[in-house]
C-alpha cells in the first residue's frame, strides 16, 4: 500500500513541461497548452514520465542523470517526439527529478515504460488534456 504521504507529494507535485513557454502539468486540471501542442503534433495523447528514483528511493544524481539519459536514448529509438520537463517538489524535500513529456505514446506503452523503470506512478494526459495521475504501484 503506498503510504498517503507519498501519494500526497505526488498530487502536489508540479511537472514542468520545457516548451516554449514552459508550463505546469498539474495533476486533474486541464491544459491548454499541453491541448495545443497534442494539436501541432496531431496527437491525441501524451505521458510525463521519469527514470529517476525509481520506487521512490532517492538515488544520487550521477545514477539519475544516466538513467534519465537511458531513458532519452529508448524514446527516440521508439520514434516518439518529445518535449524534456521536470518533476518538481513544491517543498524542496525532493530534488528535481528529469522527465520526459512523451508524445502520441499510447497508454499502454506508457505503463509498461513506466513500470519496466521501476516507478510507482507516471501523469497520463489524454485527448481532454486533463493530466491524470496513473499509479502503477498501490
Amino acid at each position: 500500500m503506498m503510504a498517503p504521504e507519498l501519494l500526497a507529494a505526488y498530487r502536489a507535485a508540479h511537472y514542468r513541461v520545457e516548451a516554449d513557454p514552459a508550463f505546469d502539468l498539474i495533476p486533474d486540471q486541464l491544459s491548454e497548452a499541453l491541448s495545443a501542442l497534442h494539436s501541432s503534433h496531431h496527437v491525441r495523447g501524451s505521458a510525463f514520465i521519469t527514470a529517476a528514483n525509481p520506487a521512490s528511493i532517492l538515488f544520487d544524481s550521477a545514477s539519475n542523470e544516466a538513467r534519465a539519459a537511458e531513458l532519452e536514448a529508448r524514446v527516440q529509438k521508439s520514434g516518439w517526439a518529445f518535449l524534456r520537463g521536470r518533476g518538481i517538489d513544491p517543498k524542496g524535500e525532493w530534488p528535481d527529478e528529469a522527465s520526459l513529456l512523451i508524445l502520441g505514446i499510447s497508454f499502454k506503452d506508457a505503463c509498461a515504460l513506466a513500470a519496466e523503470l521501476g516507478q510507482n506512478a507516471l501523469l497520463w494526459n489524454g485527448a481532454d488534456a486533463i493530466a491524470r495521475l496513473i499509479l502503477l504501484r498501490e
